[in-house]
């Protein structure tokens, strides 16, 4: 279906009051945007620059034909939701952005005055999270912008019920609220081993010790069920999905397996058979005693699936990937073979505490 910022104004519930007009309009547009890595990955002056300082207006979007997500920073993140909450026409209703400044790139986010409160929104941190149905932490939650200018928030309960009257909590529940259940379920020890009975799986079986083997069958759970199946339609951005694995990850596995066994994500830059463009994509890898193991998200069963680090390399021989080296510069723009290790060397990060916390990760 086409992008349009005009029929989600048109689609604006009757009897919503304007903060919670402000709150629809921000869970739609952050549907409709993907942040674009590559400008974090490249390393490339001229293609920053162009990204940073693409126009991004509601005019183009209707006159574009935007189907999916719209690959975006957040300068164009604050500006079309600025300009989204002016065209709603209502006096008592003024939105600016804050953090842009000419030759400056520099973050930037959105107040938007209502009387005599003024809110800070930040779209561009919780797109991964409208894009799985999570509380949004960005919304209206911080006393002063980035800038120190006071802001009023909004409670955690008073936004439940906006969004339970918008639809975007349902039964109550937000996604965070399943993915607790599921946390608690794994972490009894007696409901685990039911569930590891009843999909014929053995803890005990192979050369892994039972812990590397638990942890294992929770990565495989996450890879298999914490699909894109929210929007079934539609496609999550690779940022935003990468980030939903993290956030399942650090979520779902104890403090103990975390510290045991390393994860670290790769960044990588697949080849589309059809189009024959490369896009960004990224892939996992596990560290036992004894073995790696690594998943890949694959884009048509939209999940991460287990891939072997043969295969990894054919495709790399057959260029269908290319890697980010440890400095996030891509392949092409470095001298690969001395770089090359006995092992690939690809640009990664590890699910360290320290990032799992950050709120500020892009």
């Amino acid at each position: 279906m086409k992008i349009s910022i005009e029929k989600i104004l048109q689609n604006i519930p009757n009897n919503l009051s304007e903060i919670e007009k402000v709150r629809y309009i921000y869970l739609e547009l952050g549907r409709i945007f993907a942040y674009d890595k590559r400008y974090i990955n490249t390393k490339e002056p001229e293609y920053e620059r162009d990204a940073y300082n693409k126009i991004l207006t509601p005019k183009v979007i209707e006159n574009s034909n935007y189907e999916n997500k719209i690959l975006v920073l957040c300068k164009q993140i604050a500006e079309m939701l600025r300009d989204t909450i002016n065209m709603l026409n209502d006096e008592n209703v003024m939105a600016i952005t804050e953090g842009h400044y000419d030759n400056m790139q520099k973050h930037v986010g959105t107040i938007v005055s209502i009387g005599n409160e003024r809110y800070w929104l930040d779209l561009t941190f919780d797109l991964y999270r409208i894009q799985n149905g999570l509380k949004t932490h960005y919304f209206a939650t911080y006393k002063e912008s980035r800038e120190g200018i006071p802001c009023t928030t909004i409670s955690e309960d008073e936004l439940k019920l906006i969004d339970e009257k918008l639809g975007y909590c349902k039964n109550g529940m937000y996604m965070d609220d399943v993915v607790e259940m599921i946390r608690k379920e794994m972490q009894n020890e007696t409901r685990f081993a039911e569930y590891l009975k009843e999909q014929g799986l053995n803890p005990e079986f192979g050369r892994r010790t039972k812990e590397e083997n638990i942890f294992k069958f929770k990565i495989d759970f996450i890879a298999k069920y914490m699909k894109n199946n929210i929007l079934s339609e539609e496609e999550i951005g690779i940022s935003e999905i990468e980030k939903y694995h993290r956030y399942l990850i650090k979520t779902l596995l104890t403090d103990d397996e975390k510290e045991k066994h390393k994860l670290k994500e790769y960044w990588v830059f697949e080849k589309d058979e059809e189009t024959g463009v490369y896009e960004d994509n990224y892939f996992i890898e596990l560290t036992m005693e004894y073995e790696n193991i690594y998943y890949i998200y694959d884009k048509k069963e939209k999940r991460l699936i287990e891939i072997k680090m043969e295969q990894l390399k054919e495709m790399k021989q057959n260029r269908k990937i290319k890697y980010v080296d440890p400095n996030n510069n891509p392949e092409d723009n470095y001298d690969a073979k001395k770089e090359r290790l006995d092992r690939m060397q690809l640009g990664r990060s590890e699910f360290s505490n320290e990032r799992q916390n950050s709120g500020d990760d892009r």
